[in-house]
């Protein structure tokens, strides 16, 4: 017979077969659980990759497919070999930029580890005119004086494509903001409850927030100085 050492849990089987002595004693399912651990190797480290995103693809879901290349054991030839996979990741409209998204045991294998997981984690491609703040979308709407103070309409972009004409009548201040209930991002929430109150709340979406920046000549000649400060005092005493 062999003269090599034999694994503790083959001479227990040698023994006692399929059944377990200790089951009676309590300690059945502690052997039964070492049994697993010997058989499930540890899981290598989680990897975890960024994955760029506009904010039009946020307002609207989208799926994106990402090619990746990793390690895996192959064990007809019993070698580490490089396997190229396609992973179709699916963004919900709304979802948060830095979330992340796993893909279980799709990362790399070893002799020694079993194949961990794959994090994907939304990363904002920054936006020529809209910052998103939660669901909301802040517009910077730049002005001539001239419409500042006087009564305007003024035409600002939406994310879908759209064009909203907001009228002011009042005169607009530096960083004056007006807000569009409903025009933002989709709520997103993993959580049901929270996702059926947030869908009651305007339409389920945030708000369109714009923020007006003005902008003042640089120079005045000494009759528009004088025609204005006239014409503002006036006002001032209404």
């Amino acid at each position: 017979g062999s003269t090599g050492k034999r694994d503790a849990f083959e001479i227990f089987k040698s023994f006692f077969g399929d059944s377990n002595p200790f089951e009676g004693f309590g300690f059945g399912e502690f052997v039964e659980f070492h049994s697993q651990m010997r058989d499930q190797p540890k899981k290598g480290e989680m990897i975890k990759t960024d994955l760029p995103c506009t904010i039009e693809e946020i307002y609207h879901g989208c799926s994106k497919s990402i090619k990746i290349t990793r390690t895996r054991v192959e064990k007809a030839r019993c070698q580490l070999v490089d396997d190229v996979k396609l992973l179709k990741v699916e963004i919900k409209p709304g979802m948060e930029f830095g979330e992340e998204i796993k893909f279980p045991n799709e990362g790399d294998e070893t002799f020694q580890l079993a194949a961990s997981d794959l994090i994907f984690r939304l990363k904002e491609i920054q936006h020529k005119h809209f910052r998103r703040q939660g669901a909301d979308l802040i517009y910077r709407c730049t002005i001539d004086l001239i419409d500042a103070l006087t009564n305007t309409n003024i035409n600002v972009p939406t994310i879908d494509g759209r064009v909203l004409t907001i009228p002011c009548p009042e005169v607009i201040h530096p960083e004056y903001q007006r807000i569009i209930k409903g025009q933002g991002l989709p709520y997103y929430s993993s959580n049901q409850e929270e996702k059926s109150n947030q869908a009651q709340n305007e339409n389920g979406r945030g708000n369109y927030i714009i923020v007006f920046h003005i902008i003042f000549p640089t120079s005045l000649s000494k009759q528009t100085q004088d025609i204005l400060r006239v014409h503002l005092l006036d006002e001032a005493k209404h």
